[in-house]
């Protein structure tokens, strides 16, 4: 499960940690989501986990993070043929990676959310949108 992030906004709430799934996909217009969680986590305790991986280089805004005193942590949890893998599979367009997201809630909704990622049988991934 992952949380997409509109273009920044005081109206989005400071969040301890964020896990970036996503990385950078550059048929995705906006604000890539790298930068929306730099702009969103929380000063001094706030950690970014980077799982997603960048199809090509992100321009990134790194004021915040200095000034926040953020940690930005990189994880990858894969063998190296199997990224090798899915990306040729994608790029062949033998997988269509937009099918991927199975439910998108409101976050007014976050708990059924949960729920309905916790169902492997009824979900693959499940968007939370602000």
């Amino acid at each position: 499960m992952f949380l997409v992030l509109g273009e920044f906004s005081e109206k989005i709430p400071k969040v301890d940690m964020v896990y970036d799934c996503v990385g950078y996909i550059k048929e995705h217009p906006g604000t890539p989501v790298i930068q929306q969680a730099i702009n969103m986590v929380r000063h001094i305790k706030g950690r970014i986990v980077i799982h997603g991986l960048f199809e090509e280089n992100v321009k990134l805004d790194l004021v915040p993070m200095v000034g926040k005193q953020i940690s930005i942590i990189g994880s990858f949890a894969f063998d190296p043929s199997e990224i090798k893998q899915a990306l040729e599979l994608i790029q062949s367009k033998k997988i269509d990676r937009t099918k991927i997201i199975s439910h998108e809630f409101p976050i007014d909704q976050a708990k059924e959310a949960f729920e309905t990622q916790c169902n492997a049988n009824e979900s693959v991934k499940v968007l939370i949108k602000p």
